[in-house]
């Protein structure tokens, strides 16, 4: 696969005694002798869509397209984007054809889907290297367009002046097939579509959540990268973040949404007067690991926030982080489980642990009652007995707790954008101490302060 064209399609029309093909609507060709001007209007109704193997469709929103009409009399070019819906209703222009005896023109048509709109830039190539400083290199790649991943075909056909919209419907699949008109493809690059669509539609809802807030986005470079292991994002400097995927985890959404809540934290801190200054080590780590209390709290809103919104969105499994690879033949290639709704480990403290502050973010947002007794929990504790001998109920919370909110939950938006915003402080307590302030006196309040303490005891 080539950096600059992810999966070239060509897909030839064929045609039949002189007929228009189906995919651009059935028209039949009735030749005449008189010479005349003739004006063929071209209008395009293109669909781009991620389908994995499990049958989840995927927009590929917000894609910048670029479309090229080509005949003898002359070519004609537009340049759009896609909807939120993967979707481009356009009337490109019209081609005029002088002294033509033919009612019908071949026209070829050439579709570039370029990976990348104001929130995500997918790339396989380096792009911090060059003459400027590294973040100076990024955003001079990015406006010109550099290394961009994008898909590119091809179909030709005939049309008339009273041909309708042409229509081309193109699927990429998890199996590194393209379906183009219902013409199947070979195409190499299916997991950058995959990326592209998750993170792409993952910051559109993030960016709905609290509009009101000004919250300063800024393009986010996705690197995928073959020499690489894992996923990571790091701040390049106080406006631009840079994330890089293995191609191994570029088929799990879990994996990219999860670093998108890194970009996520880092620009909600950098948006606020003055920007809250907050820096992670990149040690390799798992939830119920012992960490320092500032990774734990970035990795564990990480999660949080990969768990909540890959929920909402269908990516990921309710009340989960699982490591699940969409992009194979089989659907469940699970490389990690990691359960948020139903988390256990045998440390008490949630400052630095990852999955206890996940499983606290989501469980202030979600709506279900949990006990240490439910026989979900017993189910658990049997799957794992082997595996951890000391496992018990205590692992899952506090029997004298409860984690019963969901008459009044956090809403989304205050659980992942506001409390960040309105941190006197990048940390745990930060979020502590603005969700005290935020629902002083309200049950909202008490709820969570019940739920914070069944599973992680008196920490507020």
């Amino acid at each position: 696969m080539n950096a600059p064209n992810l999966g070239n399609n060509h897909f030839t029309a064929q045609t039949n005694n002189h007929q228009i093909p189906n995919h651009f609507g059935n028209h039949n060709n009735h030749p005449t002798t008189a010479q005349k001007n003739r004006i063929f209007p071209v209008s395009l109704d293109l669909d781009v869509n991620y389908l994995s193997p499990n049958r989840k469709k995927i927009p590929l929103s917000l894609a910048k397209v670029k479309i090229e009409i080509k005949s003898l009399c002359g070519n004609i070019i537009n340049e759009n984007e896609l909807n939120d819906l993967g979707f481009l209703q356009v009337s490109i222009g019209t081609i005029t054809c002088l002294n033509s005896i033919s009612k019908t023109l071949d026209i070829e048509v050439d579709v570039t889907v370029k990976l990348s709109n104001k929130y995500i830039y997918i790339t396989d190539t380096d792009i911090t290297t060059g003459p400027l400083p590294i973040a100076d290199n990024i955003r001079d790649a990015i406006k010109k367009e550099k290394n961009l991943g994008h898909y590119s075909f091809k179909l030709n056909g005939k049309i008339t002046k009273k041909t309708g919209a042409l229509s081309i419907n193109h699927i990429i699949t998890g199996d590194n097939i393209s379906i183009i008109n219902g013409a199947v493809q070979t195409n190499v690059g299916s997991n950058f579509a995959l990326i592209y669509a998750c993170l792409t539609n993952a910051m559109r809802f993030t960016d709905t959540l609290a509009p009101d807030l000004k919250i300063k986005w800024e393009v986010l470079p996705v690197f995928i990268d073959s020499s690489h292991t894992g996923a990571r994002v790091f701040m390049v400097d106080s406006t631009i973040d840079l994330m890089q995927i293995s191609i191994g985890y570029s088929w799990v959404p879990s994996a990219f949404l999860h670093e998108l809540g890194h970009h996520v934290m880092f620009r909600i801190y950098n948006s606020v007067t003055p920007p809250l200054v907050f820096i992670v080590s990149t040690s390799i780590h798992r939830p119920c690991d012992a960490l320092g209390t500032n990774e734990a709290w970035a990795e564990g809103y990480a999660s949080g926030y990969a768990s909540i919104i890959g929920g909402h969105l269908g990516y990921v499994k309710a009340g989960t982080l699982d490591l699940e690879a969409l992009g194979t033949v089989s659907p469940t290639t699970l490389l990690y489980s990691f359960l948020v709704e139903r988390y256990g480990c045998h440390m008490p403290s949630l400052d630095n642990d990852e999955g206890r502050i996940a499983a606290l973010i989501y469980d202030l947002a979600d709506f279900a009652k949990d006990s240490i007794w439910d026989n979900e929990v017993v189910v658990l504790i049997n799957q794992k007995k082997n595996e951890f001998p000391g496992i018990n109920q205590h692992w899952f919370g506090l029997s004298n707790g409860v984690d019963d909110n969901g008459a009044a939950p956090i809403d989304i938006d205050v659980a992942l954008i506001r409390l960040l915003y309105e941190s006197k402080v990048p940390s745990l307590k930060g979020y502590f101490d603005a969700l005290k302030v935020k629902y002083a006196g309200k049950t909202e309040l008490l709820k969570a302060q019940e739920t914070i303490y069944y599973n992680y005891g008196p920490t507020i």
